[in-house]
């Protein structure tokens, strides 16, 4: 895979990381939830409202603590969690999805230019949005990693 669509397609990633929140972790989030709901409802059980509140606010503590699901920035994931051939294979099919919106021939010169507009399209194409984050599930599922999109 050529290196100019590797920076396209890593920036593009950047880009949407920077609007859209996305993360390692799609079932994190439930249970980060569950073990606040748990503590809360102990806690209100054995001390009515007083009660509740102190184990919502262990629940928080607990997972304020770095006990809870860790969440990685999608990019971080990518380098940290897969090999530079499976970083290209995703690369490689988010490109196929990608490469229409481009107008021109690929160079160094229209690199940024080219992430900047592919963003923007991927932005405002809730469809295309759809595709890129199917294809980083399916791509994480396969390493037993959960994804998360805010």
């Amino acid at each position: 895979m050529q290196v100019l669509i590797i920076q396209v397609i890593e920036g593009v990633l950047e880009e949407l990381s920077k609007t859209k929140s996305i993360s390692e972790s799609i079932f994190g989030p439930i249970k980060d939830a569950a073990i606040v709901g748990v503590s809360t409802l102990i806690g209100g059980l054995a001390g009515g409202s007083k009660g509740a509140a102190l184990g919502a606010a262990a629940g928080a503590g607990y997972l304020g603590m770095g006990y809870g699901q860790n969440y990685k920035p999608l990019m971080a994931a990518l380098r940290e969690d897969f090999t530079v051939e499976e970083r290209n294979s995703l690369y490689e099919r988010l490109w196929l999805k990608l490469k229409s919106s481009v107008a021109g021939p690929l160079n160094e010169s229209t690199v940024y230019s080219t992430v900047t507009q592919l963003s923007k399209i991927v932005q405002q194409n809730p469809e295309m949005m759809g595709s890129i984050v199917n294809e980083l599930k399916d791509t994480f599922g396969q390493k037993s990693l959960n994804f998360r999109l805010n």
